[in-house]
């Protein structure tokens, strides 16, 4: 499956790969740039392997707010939300930065709406004629704090109970 994440600030490429490892230990994370055009990954990566994931950092300077974006591919098949949200709490707690991922609410199929993840607050917000979303000239806007369930997963990235 596929999680994206979005930050405020830039993340070394080591420090995700740590990242990804601690809070999936099961899983054996490699960089790959396809965004770049580059097709292969990291040394020793193996795609028979279901423990490999793969992940790639792309930052857009042209962004005003939430330009480095991080792909996370090969994580399991299902709960591919709530492993995001998962991930954007753990991030934003473990570098002290927002992080930004999309968002289906339950009650409104909008698709502007997105998550912020900051201080171990969760934020539903809209991203309607963003620069991040639209190339348009206004900032993502908070539209108030929002409770979420809290998910645990376990050490290949499966969503536990």
């Amino acid at each position: 499956m596929l999680e994206t994440l979005y930050t405020t600030t830039p993340i070394e490429q080591t420090q995700i790969k740590q990242f990804l490892q601690e809070v999936f230990p099961g899983l054996k994370a490699f960089y790959c740039n396809f965004i770049a055009g580059e097709s292969d990954a990291e040394a020793g990566f193996n795609a028979e392997n279901p423990s490999h994931i793969l992940f790639e950092v792309y930052t857009d300077d042209k962004k005003i707010e939430f330009g480095t974006q991080i792909a996370i591919y090969r994580t399991p098949n299902s709960d591919s939300e709530e492993r995001s949200m998962f991930l954007a709490q753990k991030m934003s707690q473990k570098f002290d930065l927002k992080v930004l991922i999309t968002y289906s609410h339950p009650e409104d199929q909008s698709p502007y709406y997105v998550l912020i993840f900051e201080n171990g607050i969760q934020y539903l917000a809209s991203d309607v004629d963003s620069n991040l979303a639209d190339d348009g000239p206004e900032l993502i806007k908070i539209l108030r704090e929002i409770e979420l369930p809290t998910y645990h997963f376990d050490a290949m990235g499966h969503l536990e109970g």
